[in-house]
């Protein structure tokens, strides 16, 4: 006799993430908020810094991390005072507070290095980043000190 064949259920939370209806969406993060659980991801900025919230949106997360320039090169564009608006204004819209926001600091940055021209990079681009974090309204950081190479810093 062959197996039994099980009916197929749906959980809640499967029904949620298949509804493309944003009161649906927006209901599940507030739940999510309602039990303080904040669950998102590291989203990309491609496109334009605003993109990363839209893409924690698409996915139905509460909170979200991003790189706040490219992780490629030390020299970037300054921020867009319209780009940072519109984060802003896509914060707001989406219901996103800055304390569930955590920008990333760049892994090229090694503020312990013991060589000049690192560390003086490394300064440079923490400052960068923090300025634009103050730009965005945030109020996070995340970042990799570095290491000293086994040597010290004078």
């Amino acid at each position: 006799m062959p197996p039994k064949k099980r009916a197929t259920r749906k959980r809640k939370s499967e029904e949620v993430l298949e509804g493309d209806n944003t009161e649906e969406t927006g209901d599940r993060r507030r739940k999510h908020r309602a039990n303080k659980k904040y669950i998102g991801a590291h989203v990309g900025i491609q496109g334009g810094i605003w993109k990363a919230v839209e893409s924690c949106t698409e996915m139905g997360g509460c909170s979200f991390a991003l790189f706040l320039g490219s992780q490629r090169s030390w020299k970037r564009p300054a921020l867009d005072p319209k780009a940072a608006a519109k984060f802003q204004e896509q914060c707001s819209l989406q219901e996103f507070d800055s304390a569930h926001i955590l920008p990333h600091g760049s892994y090229l940055m090694n503020c312990g290095s013991p060589k000049e021209d690192v560390f003086e990079k490394s300064q440079a681009m923490l400052v960068d980043e923090l300025s634009r974090c103050s730009l965005l309204g945030l109020n996070l950081y995340n970042f990799h000190p570095g290491s000293s190479l086994g040597s010290y810093h004078h």
